[in-house]
């Protein structure tokens, strides 16, 4: 290496070595020097609210491997923190590429040295220092510095490159400057599709299908799906290293016919861009993680390697096509799927009907588009099906009712007898998209039994015939999601008509003929014209002459373009300002939940459950939020609810809001911490070569987690130079002197996140 006598920014400028651009060459000689390694992430891969900048390399625990300069380059900067990329160096390479190492647990003796007295004149842990132009040097194939786990983590090395030191073009370093030597091709796990428009639907129904193992050219697959409508595809796939560690793929493709309509290529990103992870993954309920190959939030992804269609892509001839899935790693190997599917159009309910006239049944059903085929199947007291006839030609072009003539319009009529009849009807239209509902009439004679709590009961002894009714109402649910309101009812009875939700928002109404899509499930969406802060729905369920009338709403909220919104629940007040810039028609629904207790906290006030999971605005938005009912206090904070954690957002100020940033809006909660960390272990280490004294303790706190930019050390009054590890809880301090032998006292400070502050005293003997 090669330095001036000064490492700030008034350092000499020295003219470097010129060395060529990096070679292709193995990672272990590129990167670590004396040390297996294992990459452990991959660029692009999930973080939580990020995309990994960069590949992480682990030690296997163990920390001081040399770390190798890449390039010939020169340092701009080098960052120290108890946080992020803990000990770090940022070189300028010979092709005006940044590359960045991060978690070092020390650097070269002459960096080292010029950070401990930049440390030492500022009284700070932290610190930054910016070099002139090749004001200190390496060669290519140089030790830069050591291996750690400084910042966050465990010990392992943190490598990325950037396009420049201020042009923030986050590049792949495969295969470019660090060869790939594994052979192992990725593996898919699991492939959903996606509705993506509120008239899509798969297999009949409006939520997200998981595909089957289709084969290339397997037409009569039994998991072959039929899709209307436009769509998206989801998927979950896994890269294994040479080493056996588990990363991501960075090569997604979507293809119909062979015609590309997605392509993702993660090998480089904008740094301005790295939180659009939100839209590039997705979690599902049980935690399994995908990659987005659609748009759902219509975000301009210009810098990122991808070509797309704005959300999904549909608008294929009617028939049976493929869609093949292709996922590849930054080594090249790559695993195909092929998944067969039929394109076209399902027919809908319009009306369905079905009632008791004496010894025979009615029944009613109109249907879109009119020509679509209908049939009706009957069964009394458990009897076989029965096909029934439907009415003249009325079948096929619509009957006469009145004096006008309505298209798609099938009436049935069949013999019934006293027991409940069940009544099953089916519209299909071409390639097989059919949907199917089933009705039931009860027996003459059939009355319900409530409960006390008004839930049906079962049916009256004088119709031993009729099937009881369950043991609870129907159930209607409003969900808000990235493309309207989800309407879904469930009655374990099937009613005797087609539910039909009207629909409230602000002063207008609207009707939505809900479809069967299940076993007493239907389902139906609501384009809200963001008229009203809520959007209510009714349903009528009928069981004959019985009537159950259920009542369902959604609180939701339309952000607008240089706008915001205020949003009131029993126990919040929270607003949302939205930047200038940010895209139009954000929709986002909001509940309160109930109160969320986590061990280390003293007490929870309630959570905020927003919808869809993960709203995602692209661009930052500020949240503040309070109590409706007096002010909180500094002691209480809000927190991302994480499942087993909660992970510090926020804390109150005196005036009891809490405000944050945020591009991300998921589960929060509120809690008060007033539990204090714990300071334990303290040891002293011994002297270093220039005489300056080691000691080490043992920082913690279960509740906010210990804030590592509070930690004071104090040696005899005297200001320490404090490190934190926030994963072992460890505080290493070195003095800024020597010490002399005698008495000395050691004081430790610490706080945690909601500012509960802890101060111990040790005295130590040094002979």
């Amino acid at each position: 290496m090669k330095t001036s006598s000064a490492l700030i920014v008034i350092g000499l400028v020295i003219l470097m070595t010129v060395g060529g651009r990096a070679s292709a060459v193995d990672a272990g000689n590129a990167l670590l020097g004396d040390r297996d390694f294992c990459r452990t992430s991959s660029f692009g891969s999930w973080r939580f609210g990020h995309l990994h900048a960069g590949i992480d390399l682990s030690t296997g625990g163990v920390t001081g491997a040399p770390v190798i300069a890449i390039d010939s380059c020169w340092v701009w900067r080098v960052s120290v923190r108890n946080e992020g990329y803990g000990k770090a160096l940022y070189l300028r390479l010979s092709d005006g590429k940044i590359a960045v190492y991060g978690h070092l647990s020390g650097f070269v003796p002459e960096i080292e040295q010029a950070v401990e007295r930049e440390q030492d004149l500022r009284g700070s842990y932290s610190v930054d220092i910016y070099n002139e132009p090749y004001a200190v040097t390496f060669r290519k194939g140089d030790t830069i510095g050591f291996s750690g786990g400084s910042g966050w983590g465990p010990p392992h090395l943190h490598f990325e490159l950037r396009s420049g030191m201020y042009d923030h073009i986050k590049i792949s370093p495969f295969p470019e400057y660090i060869e790939c030597v594994d052979s192992r091709p990725p593996v898919i796990h699991a492939v959903k599709l996606i509705p993506v428009g509120l008239l899509s639907s798969i297999n009949g129904d409006f939520v997200p299908a998981e595909a089957g193992n289709g084969g290339a050219g397997d037409t009569t697959a039994a998991d072959t799906l039929r899709i209307g409508g436009d769509f998206g595809v989801m998927v979950s796939a896994s890269d294994y290293t040479g080493c056996g560690r588990i990363t991501s793929p960075v090569l997604y493709e979507a293809r119909v016919d062979t015609d590309l309509v997605w392509g993702l290529n993660l090998s480089k990103f904008p740094f301005s861009k790295r939180s659009f992870v939100w839209s590039v993954y997705h979690f599902d309920d049980r935690g399994v993680k995908y990659v987005r190959l659609y748009n759902p939030y219509r975000l301009d992804f210009n810098g990122f390697d991808i070509s797309r269609a704005d959300t999904g892509f549909g608008g294929f001839a009617p028939g049976l096509h493929e869609l093949e899935i292709r996922v590849a790693d930054a080594c090249g190997n790559s695993e195909t799927r092929v998944i067969p599917f039929y394109y076209g159009s399902f027919p809908a309910f319009e009306k369905v009907s079905v009632r008791r006239s004496g010894t025979v049944a009615h029944a009613e059903i109109m249907v879109s588009p009119p020509a679509a085929r209908a049939e009706v199947w009957y069964s009394m007291g458990g009897s076989p099906w029965t096909r029934a006839d439907l009415e003249g030609e009325g079948a096929e072009s619509g009957v006469e009712s009145g004096e006008a003539t309505r298209p798609g319009l099938r009436r049935v009529t069949f013999p019934a007898g006293a027991g409940a009849i069940e009544v099953k009807c089916s519209i299909s239209g071409s390639y097989g998209f059919r949907r199917e509902g089933l009705f039931r009439v009860p027996a003459e004679g059939w009355v319900p039994e409530r409960t006390s709590g008004g839930a049906v009961g079962d049916a009256a002894r004088n119709a031993p015939d009729s099937a009881p009714l369950a043991d609870s109402e129907p159930d209607l649910k409003l969900r808000v999601t990235d493309r309207g309101v989800e309407i879904s009812a469930h009655t374990a009875l099937p009613p005797s008509e087609l539910p039909v939700a009207t629909v409230f928002e602000g002063m207008s109404m609207a009707k939505v003929p809900l479809q069967p899509v299940g076993s007493g499930i239907f389902r139906g969406y609501y384009a809200p014209g963001c008229a009203g802060d809520a959007v209510q729905a009714r349903v009528v369920f009928a069981y004959g002459d019985e009537k159950r009338t259920e009542l369902a709403g959604a609180p939701l909220v339309c952000l607008e373009r240089a706008s915001g919104a205020v949003l009131l629940t029993e126990t919040f007040r929270l607003r949302i300002d939205v930047p200038r810039d940010m895209r139009p028609g954000v929709l986002l629904g909001y509940s309160e939940g109930e109160p969320v207790h986590y061990d280390g906290f003293t007490d929870s006030l309630g959570c905020l459950i927003f919808e869809p999971a993960g709203t995602y605005f692209g661009e930052t938005a500020k949240v503040c939020l309070a109590l409706r009912e007096g002010a909180m206090t500094v002691k209480q904070g809000v927190f991302a609810d994480r499942g087993e954690r909660a992970s510090f957002r926020a804390r109150a100020d005196s005036s009891g809001l809490v405000c944050f940033e945020t591009d991300f809006l998921e589960k929060i909660v509120v809690l008060e911490d007033r539990e204090r960390p714990q300071i334990s272990d303290f040891e002293g280490r011994g002297r270093r070569d220039d005489g300056r004294y080691i000691f080490t303790a043992r920082a913690l706190d279960a509740g906010s987690g210990v804030d590592p930019e509070t930690i004071r050390a104090f040696v005899d009054g005297e200001i320490a130079i404090a490190g934190y590890d926030p994963d072992e809880g460890l505080i290493e301090c070195r003095t800024t002197k020597s010490l002399r032998e005698g008495v000395h006292r050691f004081t430790l400070e610490v706080k945690d996140r909601m500012g509960n502050r802890t101060s111990s005293e040790y005295t130590l003997t040094l002979k």
